[in-house]
């Protein structure tokens, strides 16, 4: 894949990143006034939870609080991408492929999850891999740190927004040419449901 098309592919994760920080942001400034935190959240120690996202890419989660403060998760990401290829004459072809990843994560809640509203930070790290129907292959590792808000506005949902901090790590493969490339973005956000067990 051309190095114009790999652009083309993170202007359109900017541009999601972009709304979902306007939208994380609006959330959290309406969910963090105290009426609202004064119910308790049905969230306890032992709770499993399911969640399904948009960080930089649809996410999805299994989660474990292991204490009032803490919740663990495995999260991963499946994402479909396609590019248009320039074949003889002008005629171009389409192909698609999947990007997956999966990784570790972490939330620590400042003053427990056991208020309605709860502010957390959160730690995540994951590796994946971008595999074209080409010779290019591209292993990405990633690593987040942030802050979020969780919001259950009914017993065993509950609604989340993230803002932080990301550094990923590239290692491409085309052919016998390697190269590798590291990007930090200081302004990362994502969106979150989880349904409570």
């Amino acid at each position: 894949m051309s190095t114009g098309k790999m652009h083309q592919i993170r202007e359109r994760s900017s541009l999601v990143l972009a709304l979902a920080t306007g939208v994380a942001a609006l959330a959290g400034a309406i969910l963090m006034t105290p009426a609202m935190a004064e119910a308790q959240s049905p969230v306890s120690p032992g709770t499993l939870s399911i969640s399904f996202g948009l960080q930089s890419a649809p996410e999805a989660g299994l989660w474990f609080t292991a204490t009032s403060h803490t919740r663990i998760g495995l999260i991963g990401t499946l994402e479909r991408r396609s590019s248009e290829i320039d074949g003889p004459e002008g005629v171009s072809d389409s192909e698609t492929w999947l990007r997956y990843s999966a990784g570790p994560a972490l939330r620590w809640y400042l003053s427990g999850n056991s208020q309605r509203v709860a502010p957390f930070w959160y730690v995540a790290g994951t590796a994946g891999v971008d595999d074209p129907p080409t010779n290019e292959r591209t292993t990405s590792y990633e690593a987040n740190l942030g802050f979020g808000v969780d919001w259950s506005p009914v017993q065993h949902v509950s609604f989340g927004g993230t803002t932080g901090f990301a550094f990923n790590h590239d290692r491409m493969k085309d052919g016998d040419i390697r190269r590798s490339d590291s990007t930090l973005r200081t302004l990362t956000a994502g969106l979150q449901m989880q349904i409570h067990f």
